[in-house]
């Protein structure tokens, strides 16, 4: 017996979240609220409706903003579906924070480039996350598609030595 099923589509959505919960002397809480941000990617967020959310420059110094994000912009409403990988840094004070829809979706292992090929740190880590789609037909049958998502945001700025940093290949 074969049983066709209609094809899935996923929507990945990727968001500059500038200094997130990071304060330094020109971003600072008044002029990058951060409560006011929380809102405002709620807002987004519910009106892309993505199954999975990358959000770049995000503070690493802590899980603290990593969490906020999930339990303050994500999961509020009664909405609960979301779930976030784990937080890497590669000593880098901006991350990359990913969310993806649990029901949809499983997390099979995820990791960090640190290094270029030529085994330079970079400035900042690319997150390496492999997924899993949670076919309703799983447990019969355990074939399903896996797929690897890169997460990167490299360093910006036009000086000759953010030019550079951004040409190195991992």
């Amino acid at each position: 017996h074969l049983a066709a099923q209609s094809p899935e589509s996923l929507r990945v959505m990727t968001y500059n979240l500038t200094y997130f919960r990071s304060f330094t002397s020109f971003c600072t809480s008044t002029n990058n609220p951060p409560g006011a941000k929380e809102g405002w990617l709620q807002t987004v967020v519910a009106h892309a409706e993505p199954d999975v959310l990358v959000c770049n420059e995000v503070d690493g110094g802590s899980a603290t903003a990593h969490g906020r994000i999930l339990s303050q912009c994500l999961n509020t409403n009664g909405v609960t579906r979301w779930a976030a990988t784990d937080l890497y840094t590669n000593g880098s004070s901006l991350i990359n924070a990913v969310y993806y829809d649990q029901t949809k979706l499983g997390l099979k292992a995820q990791g960090i480039i640190s290094n270029d090929v030529q085994n330079n740190p970079l400035v900042r880590g690319i997150d390496v996350l492999r997924f899993y789609y949670k076919d309703s037909l799983l447990s019969w049958n355990p074939d399903t598609v896996f797929f690897t998502l890169f997460a990167g945001h490299f360093k910006a700025g036009n000086t000759p030595a953010d030019v550079a940093d951004r040409q190195k290949t991992a």
